[in-house]
């Protein structure tokens, strides 16, 4: 964000008061923790907040001060901008393609979880002392979805199962994951 202020009233009348032709992004902490409390109270696993929704500092540093301790990030600047505002959180990369670069600066970061879809990637993984849990993303069908993601990443119930077996014999934690947007 470029600028930051408070002003009265609602987000409605400042908009109808200046016009919409410069982008604005109102954000509400109190609203943010209040959004996270209730969601996490009616979700009993893991709550992760995928950076690439918003990277701004002011929501990853707001989740993080009302308790968001696990992060996906995406690439090595998400990783970077999160370990620089919460250095302690947990990072996982679901991104299932990295450079080799992208590895090692991300395990020197401390990420601990990572997915896979086919066995190159996992190889890369594996060569570059990449620690934690190592997720296969699937090939789910479509059906109905607004992007057909399947067509972009995920590996097929047979490749599915060779990358799963060669992630157990690796010694790392095993895990199955799928593209929300399937």
């Amino acid at each position: 964000m470029q600028a930051s202020f408070t002003f009265t009233g609602t987000p409605e009348t400042y908009i109808a008061s200046r016009g919409p032709d410069v982008p604005i992004l109102f954000f509400d902490p109190a609203a943010s923790h209040t959004r996270f409390a209730l969601f996490q109270s009616g979700f009993p696993g893991l709550v992760t907040y995928a950076v690439k929704a918003n990277d701004t500092s002011e929501v990853i540093k707001n989740l993080y001060m009302a308790g968001m301790s696990t992060f996906d990030v995406a690439s090595p600047a998400e990783i970077a901008r999160v370990r620089d505002l919460c250095p302690d959180a947990t990072l996982h990369y679901n991104n299932p393609v990295r450079s080799i670069r992208e590895i090692q600066m991300s395990v020197q970061a401390g990420v601990v979880s990572w997915s896979v879809d086919c066995i190159s990637e996992l190889e890369k993984l594996i060569e570059n002392d990449a620690t934690g849990e190592i997720a296969v993303r699937l090939h789910l069908p479509m059906g109905g979805s607004a992007y057909n993601f399947v067509e972009k990443f995920g590996a097929c119930p047979e490749g599915a199962v060779t990358l799963l077996k060669r992630v157990a014999q690796a010694g790392y934690q095993t895990a199955m994951t799928f593209h929300a947007g399937t």
